[in-house]
């Protein structure tokens, strides 16, 4: 009962009150809105921030909210997309874009990183032939597009059914 309504109320109201509580931060907190309260909350971790420099999603290091609202404005307020979104993210992390990368794996291959030095990454395929997701993703949000495509990762379905 009484969590959930607490999880319920103004999530900025939540979030704030999780970012009091010692030990929980801004990517704890976003992943409890996400997760256990359904609310379009991102978090923006560690995975996500080195997966998208790698790609050159982001130009540099950005802060934990920049981030985090990057991809919110490109995916939209769906808990659902965010949240497939976050969970593949975590996957190529853990799979292919570790602190030790295993490029010769990845799709672009070594020295293929969409949006690096040599082009933008829009003919980079996938293994099926498909546009390389993380290219569509990089279009997507700084053209800051209504209806951003959200084929992200290999094995993303978005929710919305788009």
């Amino acid at each position: 009962g009484s969590v959930d309504n607490f999880l319920r109320s103004d999530p900025e109201q939540v979030r704030t009150w999780l970012l009091s509580v010692p030990g929980i931060g801004p990517e704890t907190a976003d992943s409890i809105l996400l997760y256990a309260a359904g609310r379009p909350y991102f978090s923006g971790d560690a995975y996500t921030r080195r997966v998208f420099l790698r790609y050159g999603i982001l130009p540099e290091p950005w802060p934990y909210e920049g981030t985090r609202r990057l991809v919110e404005a490109a995916i939209g307020p769906d808990p659902a997309a965010l949240g497939e979104f976050h969970a593949l993210i975590v996957a190529h992390g853990k799979a292919v874009c570790q602190k030790r990368p295993r490029c010769g794996v990845c799709a672009p291959g070594p020295g293929g990183v969409p949006g690096r030095a040599g082009g933008g990454g829009g003919g980079i395929r996938t293994h099926d032939g498909a546009q390389h997701p993380i290219a569509v993703f990089k279009t997507a949000a700084l053209n800051r597009s209504a209806t951003p495509p959200v084929y992200i990762l290999p094995g993303f379905r978005d929710p919305r059914g788009r």
